[in-house]
């Protein structure tokens, strides 16, 4: 059986101090830690306002598109009474053409 024997004053030493450089280690990670995780706290709120943002625009671009749509189908119906209105006037003026040469 090997006997350990108990660490001298100057390997102590040295233990203690690289305990004390790791607790120091430590703590930083911890606090680096800490402000990564609020970091993130606050880039996923903007980032669920954003996604909020987002999801109204892409429904108001919707109304827009209905709108839109619904314009265009007026205007066609438009232009069609239009044209009506046109060979209705050129009649009349046809009509009136024919009673002043008589």
């Amino acid at each position: 059986m090997v006997k350990k024997k108990a660490p001298s004053k100057k390997e102590k030493s040295l233990l203690e101090a690289a305990l004390k450089d790791l607790e120091a280690e430590l703590k930083q990670l911890r606090t680096s830690r800490r402000k990564l995780e609020k970091s993130m706290t606050g880039v996923s709120k903007r980032l669920t306002l954003v996604q909020s943002e987002e999801i109204k625009l892409r429904n108001d671009i919707s109304k827009l598109m209905k709108r839109e749509a619904r314009m265009e189908t007026r205007k066609v119906s438009i232009k069609d009474k239009m044209a009506k209105v046109s060979k209705k006037i050129e009649k009349i003026k046809s009509i009136g053409r024919e009673l002043k040469d008589v």
